[in-house]
C-alpha cells in the first residue's frame, strides 16, 4: 500500500519499486514486506507529493555492498558510463516518466566535513529563487557538464545514495568513516521533447566542488573554502 512508484536505470541492478512513508527513517531499515531489513528499501521523501510531484523530487536507497538498492548508481561516478546512460525510468501509478541526466556530485551529509556547512539538495521547493541558487550550486559540483538544459519549468527528481569516496584513510587502512553522499539530478523529460541525448557534448568538470575534508584528504587547498554559502529559502510556497 506504500508502493509510489518504480524505478529502472539501465544497466545497472535498480530496478525497484518506490515506496513512501510518513517519515524517512521508516524504509531505510525496513524492505518492501515491511520486515525489518538492513538493506531497507528505496522510499520517496515523505515531503514530497508522489502524484503531480514537486519542483524537487527525491528518492534514497542505500549503497549495499552486495550491489542491490542503489549500489550501482555509482556508475555515473564515469563520465563514459552516463554517455551509454544518459536516460532513466521513473513511473508512477498514474504515468510513465523517463528523466534526462542533468549532473552528478559528491557531498557530505555532515557540516563538520564541510567547514559547519551542507548542502541541502533534499529541499524539496526548489522552485523560484531556490531554482536558480540551487542549479548554480549543482553546476559548481558536478562532474561532468552535460547537454541536457533545465528550468524552473521543469520537474527535478534526485537520486541520493551513500559513497565512501570521502573516507579517510592512512596505510592502506580505513581511519575515518565520512558520511558521503553520492547524488543524481535528472528531469522528466518534456511533453513531446525527445528522450535522446546528444553524450557527445558531455565533459568533465575541471573544476568540481568538493566538501572539505575531500580536499583534507588529499593535502590540497580548497578554492571554494571562503565562498559565500548557499541556503534554499524555507516555506516559499
Amino acid at each position: 500500500p506504500d508502493t509510489v512508484g518504480w524505478i529502472t536505470v539501465p544497466n545497472t541492478t535498480v530496478n525497484y519499486p518506490v515506496v513512501q512513508y510518513s517519515n524517512n527513517d521508516y524504509y531505510i531499515s525496513h524492505n518492501f514486506e515491511k520486515e525489518r531489513d538492513r538493506f531497507g528499501s528505496i522510499f520517496m521523501d515523505y515531503r514530497n507529493n508522489p502524484v503531480d510531484f514537486d519542483a524537487n523530487t527525491i528518492i534514497y536507497g542505500h549503497n549495499c555492498y552486495n550491489g542491490t538498492m542503489f549500489s550501482e548508481l555509482t556508475k555515473y561516478l564515469e563520465l563514459d558510463f552516463y554517455k551509454q546512460n544518459p536516460v532513466f525510468e521513473f513511473n508512477t501509478l498514474e504515468k510513465a516518466y523517463k528523466w534526462k541526466i542533468y549532473g552528478v556530485f559528491i557531498t557530505s551529509a555532515k557540516p563538520e566535513e564541510d567547514n559547519g556547512y551542507v548542502f541541502n539538495y533534499i529541499y524539496p521547493y526548489m522552485d523560484g529563487e531556490n531554482f536558480t541558487g540551487f542549479i548554480n550550486e549543482v553546476n559548481l559540483r558536478r562532474l561532468y557538464v552535460t547537454d541536457v538544459d533545465i528550468t524552473d519549468d521543469d520537474k527535478m527528481l534526485i537520486l541520493s545514495t551513500c559513497i565512501r569516496k570521502l573516507d579517510t584513510y592512512k596505510g592502506g587502512i580505513r581511519t575515518y568513516k565520512a558520511d558521503g553522499r553520492f547524488v543524481i539530478v535528472a528531469r522528466a523529460v518534456r511533453e513531446n521533447e525527445s528522450e535522446t541525448v546528444n553524450v557527445s557534448k558531455a565533459y568533465k568538470n575541471v573544476n568540481v566542488k568538493y566538501p572539505q575534508i575531500y580536499y583534507d584528504n588529499r593535502g590540497i587547498e580548497n578554492p571554494y573554502k571562503y565562498e559565500e554559502r548557499w541556503f534554499p529559502i524555507q516555506n516559499q510556497n
